[in-house]
């Protein structure tokens, strides 16, 4: 892939072929009910579907759906084509057209909740460390280097939002949900409860070489290069990885609670001045300016308040 949009860097290639994901995905991969199983490298069934109202929702429904006992805590996830109803944090909307990842990791609690091991309140920042790293395994070198974190799971390319978490849980696991745009970078809203931040995509920062369509907008692909297959292709190597990775972190909660937040805080932008959001999206959604500072050891984010104090944060509130 050729890095084609970031500033003053160093253009950078990755074949296609460099894409060979332990998933291979097709449009006959997804399907209304999973007529097949696929299996990430972590050994972990992954059950995939053409479109579904939301990932987290329809791993709540084969939770729910589980007889047996014994299998009942089993691990596995949820990989979607598009969601109908997708959600972010604090209910808000996340806008979900096909060529982009929607995917919910399912934890039994049990894995986490383990005597003596770090505070639940890191679970967040280690997830959004595990998704900053598989999108930067599938960048080119220059784009990687771009690539941040916006506490407390956010990730961003050139200030731009391009991933999301949302956790919650449900029947003693977590449901762990992760949004990414490969391809599409929906447009925000720019005021109001649905504030956020301006979205960007994969796809802006690499394009296939060595075909028809190689950046110019011509043949079976599209403006950047990329063929259908080729999206495909990343989302597969972002669930495989990302699925693979929580899983094997959740069976062996390697590293302590400091080691969490020293990995988080490598890659955010601390003493860059951010907004806040509003509560219920009161003036527009735009709340007051705050500058990060760091973060507390139970992964809270401290911040000195514009014009006044410092604060220590505990939820999402900025854009």
């Amino acid at each position: 892939l050729l890095l084609a949009a970031c500033p003053a860097a160093t253009v950078a290639f990755r074949s296609a072929s460099a894409y060979t994901p332990h998933l291979r995905l097709c449009m006959s991969s997804f399907s209304s009910s999973p007529s097949s199983t696929l299996t990430s490298s972590a050994s972990t069934p992954i059950y995939a579907y053409l479109s579904v109202e939301s990932t987290q929702t329809t791993a709540r429904e084969l939770l729910l759906s589980r007889t047996d006992q014994a299998n009942q805590s089993a691990p596995f996830s949820v990989l979607a084509g598009s969601q109908g109803l997708g959600r972010g944090t604090n209910s808000r909307t996340w806008i979900s057209p096909p060529d982009n990842l929607y995917l919910t990791v399912v934890v039994p609690s049990s894995k986490l909740l383990v005597p003596g091991a770090f505070p639940l309140s890191l679970v967040p920042l280690k997830v959004g460390t595990v998704v900053h790293s598989a999108i930067t395994k599938v960048l080119p070198s220059a784009a990687a280097a771009s690539v941040s974190l916006k506490w407390p799971n956010d990730v961003l390319v050139d200030g731009k939002k391009v991933a999301g978490v949302l956790i919650e849980m449900d029947r003693n696991c977590f449901l762990i949900g992760v949004g990414c745009n490969v391809g599409v970078a929906p447009t925000v809203a720019k005021e109001g409860r649905e504030l956020g931040r301006e979205a960007g995509r994969l796809l802006d920062y690499c394009y296939a070489e060595g075909d028809a369509s190689n950046g110019n907008g011509t043949g079976s692909g599209n403006a950047h290069g990329i063929k259908p297959e080729g999206v495909k292709a990343i989302i597969a190597e972002l669930a495989d990885t990302i699925t693979s990775d929580i899983h094997v972190w959740a069976e062996n909660c390697e590293g302590t609670g400091d080691q969490v937040v020293e990995d988080f805080s490598r890659h955010v932008e601390f003493n860059r001045r951010i907004q806040m959001r509003t509560e219920n999206g009161e003036g527009g959604g735009r709340g007051r300016w705050v500058t990060p500072l760091n973060l507390e050891r139970d992964g809270r984010l401290r911040v000195r308040v514009e014009g006044g104090g410092v604060e220590i944060l505990t939820s999402d509130y900025t854009i």
